[in-house]
């Protein structure tokens, strides 16, 4: 039953769903009380907005009341509020490639955004790892797809939209930005008795960048044009040419799947390349072909399984709780 208050000429009803999200309504003294103690205990996780609408009174009059009961209103949040965690090489690496490779990123008043969308559940649960600790990560259906955002202070964080430090491009760091750009818009394959890497963007110049650097590590990498302008696809018309960069050379590919095959993230990529790993290391011989081809179609099938329920969730988002 809904509960009726009276702090001041107002009566005030409190619904059955804002009672149920309160442990117990405290009921000792009068309504004035009564309603400081329970507005007290639910402004601290409900918005304003959402309150007043919970209550039947406009946000300015609960506003007007919450001073009045001497209860204090939350300082608007700056980015002075948000902690900055030592990042390190690593940590920044895989932030800047994520950022420069699925995610859209773009300066938004004094706030870099990060912007990912996808069906992949696996690619969103990565993209809250990184980004987590250092903001707040909301996550929302469109479409097909879910999309995840984020925003960093710019002064803080304003090294995403400058090149990459020498530091990122130095030792683990820069595996862990092949990995993460596999793990986002790379593909790994295996056909026959060849192993081949692939990544696909349409920045030119990142896969140049990723190119050179293993070229300084004696890995030879081909960069090409693959998809036009304007070209339509399944996917839809690309606004901007895609190029992708190929690692086809046995033993290159050999070198890079060693160092990136533990830090990807997403399972299917994961196991596929400890699949091509191992198909590039012991040959052909100690795989039958028939039995490859079974393994990759079961990785494939999976991936195609979790992206189905993704979708499906997606256009049909679960109702909230009440």
């Amino acid at each position: 039953m809904p509960v009726i208050l009276k702090p001041w000429r107002k009566a005030v009803e409190v619904t059955d769903e804002l009672i149920e999200l309160l442990p117990e309504i405290v009921h000792q003294g009068d309504d004035r009380e009564t309603f400081r103690r329970l507005v007290a205990y639910a402004y601290s996780f409900i918005p304003r907005k959402r309150l007043a609408a919970f209550l039947g009174i406009p946000e300015p009059t609960l506003k007007t009341w919450l001073k009045k009961l001497n209860i204090k209103l939350p300082r608007h949040r700056t980015w002075r509020d948000f902690k900055l965690p030592a990042t390190d090489a690593v940590t920044k690496a895989i932030m800047w490639t994520f950022a420069h490779t699925d995610g859209s990123i773009k300066v938004r008043q004094h706030s870099v955004c990060i912007e990912l969308g996808s069906p992949d559940p696996w690619l969103h649960h990565f993209f809250e790892e990184v980004f987590q600790p250092y903001a707040e990560v909301s996550k929302r259906p469109r479409g097909k797809v879910w999309t995840s955002v984020t925003y960093l202070p710019l002064e803080w964080y304003r090294w995403l939209l400058e090149p990459p430090s020498r530091e990122m491009l130095e030792g683990s760091a820069f595996w862990w930005m092949v990995s993460v750009a596999v793990d986002t818009e790379g593909t790994i394959g295996v056909y026959g008795d060849e192993v081949r890497i692939e990544i696909r963007n349409e920045d030119r110049d990142f896969l140049e960048l990723l190119r050179r650097q293993l070229k300084i590590r004696k890995i030879k990498a081909t960069l090409y044009p693959e998809k036009e302008e304007g070209k339509t696809t399944n996917l839809g018309a690309f606004k901007h040419p895609l190029y992708v960069l190929i690692i086809c050379k046995r033993y290159h590919c050999i070198r890079v799947l060693r160092c990136i095959k533990d830090k990807l993230q997403l399972p299917n990529k994961r196991a596929l390349a400890r699949l091509a790993y191992q198909h590039a290391i012991k040959g052909l011989s100690k795989y039958v072909d028939e039995e490859l081809r079974t393994i990759k179609c079961d990785i494939k099938r999976i991936k195609e399984k979790y992206f189905e329920l993704s979708r499906m969730a997606a256009e049909s988002p679960p109702r909230p709780k009440s």
